[in-house]
């Protein structure tokens, strides 16, 4: 900010400086252009109006050299020069000539005595120009050397074509006679500037001022916003810090709460049922009705079962897995060969299509198993009392998954029980035909190996399952040891 400031600061002194030069030398051109023309005019007017009529009187006469007659009057050419000197008196520096290449015998320095004089006689005659001009030094001082082209008026051409004296005859009407030139000192357009510019140094330095002052001002403004800015997202990052581990504590309890819940919940029926098939035995011992008591034994054996299920799913994720290079389609195949008497019994149809040649899988086989027989029930629990019982599995592969597709021709999913379906212990099943963990634990597993399990559902057309999996890559199966424990670390 600094170094642009002082660019900007140094920019306007030039800025100003050229602007000073460019007024100047306005000034000075304008200065100069204003004498000649009013010479000039001046020269016309004296021209038609006096020596026209001085001509037409016996006694009076038209000479340079009208001093030393008592009824004589200047030549134009020379009152005009009379008036340069007076000029010249007073404004110091100031000077006017007018010279010729055909000067008259009794002018005296009126020829082209100068580079500037041919130059400008050049100017005016050859190159057809009105005006020529130079900033040079003169005498040892700047100055603007202003010529313009000195034109034959129609009242002088018979003067100066029969005068006994004249150095040419020959003369026509706007024939160029000779240069009038203005000598105009640039230290007068300087004085007459200087005011001005003086005001505007002034002014921009005040500006100047005020700019790097206001800008200090922004810079202490701008590091105190940043500091108290940093300050902010520091008491914000530490307020969201423990933000989060308060809800991750409170979601951490809450899941502990909902596991809590349902696994009192799913334990509670057997219990419940094994506490009445109890108080029922013990009636039954008393009666003596053994046939009872057998019914009461088997009762209190199944939910003992039941309660030893619900325990041993629990247990399934704390599982060390034994990993090997796997065929998916294999797998696919020995859980359908599971399912399949239950399939034909319920009347279901299953279809497979299996993109083939299939890249192997770095797995547990009873873990993927396991999921595929989760998911596999639950489309027959879907299809079983539907008209068309259909369920079509579909295996595919990109360059980086598998992806498992099992789709089934069921009721379908109700947007609210999709965004629960995976919570442990949740179920749409009846009481006693299921414990609510097969599709939590099989999400569980296809995380674990970095895949994911998604579902998509209409209702009245039926569920789609889709597992997608990470494919073996080449550098995975150099790590399978020969035993077949993969020696990757999973943790």
């Amino acid at each position: 900010m600094s170094l642009i400031f002082l660019a900007s600061v140094i920019f306007l002194v030039v800025y100003v400086v050229n602007l000073q030069n460019s007024i100047v030398s306005s000034a000075a051109l304008d200065s100069a252009k204003s004498y000649s023309d009013a010479l000039k005019e001046f020269r016309t007017i004296y021209t038609s109006e006096v020596v026209a009529r001085v001509n037409k009187h016996p006694d009076f006469k038209v000479s340079h050299d009208y001093l030393e007659h008592k009824f004589n009057i200047p030549l134009p050419a020379t009152l005009s020069m009379a008036l340069g000197s007076r000029i010249s008196e007073q404004h110091t520096g100031t000077e006017v000539h007018l010279y010729s290449p055909y000067p008259f015998p009794w002018r005296v320095n009126t020829g082209l005595n100068d580079d500037f004089r041919r130059k400008a006689w050049q100017a005016v005659t050859e190159q057809k120009k009105t005006t020529y001009y130079e900033f040079t030094e003169y005498k040892g001082r700047a100055v603007l050397r202003f010529a313009t082209a000195d034109i034959m008026q129609q009242n002088c051409v018979n003067c100066h074509n029969n005068h006994l004296n004249t150095p040419r005859t020959g003369w026509k009407t706007g024939d160029v006679r000779g240069v009038l030139e203005i000598i105009h000192p640039i230290n007068i357009s300087e004085s007459k500037t200087f005011d001005g510019v003086q005001g505007i140094i002034i002014l921009a330095s005040v500006i100047a001022g005020l700019g790097f002052m206001g800008l200090l001002f922004m810079v202490y403004r701008f590091n105190a916003t940043t500091r108290y800015l940093e300050d902010c997202v520091q008491k914000r990052t530490q307020e969201i810090k423990k933000i989060e581990k308060s809800l991750a504590y409170s979601k951490k309890m809450s899941s502990i709460g909902e596991v809590s819940a349902g696994i009192a919940h799913e334990i509670s029926q057997p219990i419940g049922a094994i506490k009445l098939s109890c108080e029922t035995l013990n009636y039954a011992v008393e009666m003596g009705a053994k046939d009872n008591i057998l019914r009461q034994t088997d009762r209190i054996t199944k939910q003992v079962d039941r309660i030893d299920e619900i325990v041993k799913q629990l247990n399934i994720n704390n599982r060390l897995g034994q990993f090997r290079l796997e065929n998916l389609d294999s797998i696919v195949e020995k859980s359908l060969e599971g399912l399949q008497e239950q399939f034909e019994h319920a009347g279901v149809t299953i279809s497979t299509n299996i993109q083939k040649p299939l890249p192997k899988v770095n797995c547990d086989r009873e873990e993927i198993e396991r999921v595929l027989t989760n998911l596999l029930m639950n489309s027959l629990h879907a299809v079983k009392n539907r008209q068309e019982k259909n369920i079509e599995v579909k295996i595919s592969h990109s360059d980086e998954q598998f992806y498992i597709k099992i789709i089934d021709s069921g009721y379908g999913i109700s947007e609210n029980i999709v965004e629960k379906i995976f919570d442990p212990f949740f179920t749409t099943k009846v009481v006693g035909e299921g414990t609510g963990l097969g599709l939590s634990l099989s999400y569980s597993i296809i995380r674990n190996y970095g895949g994911e399990l998604t579902v998509t559902s209409e209702l009245g057309k039926g569920s789609q399952f889709t597992i997608a999996l990470p494919i073996c890559s080449e550098s995975m199966e150099e790590n399978i040891s020969p035993d077949g424990l993969d020696e990757i670390d999973l943790s």
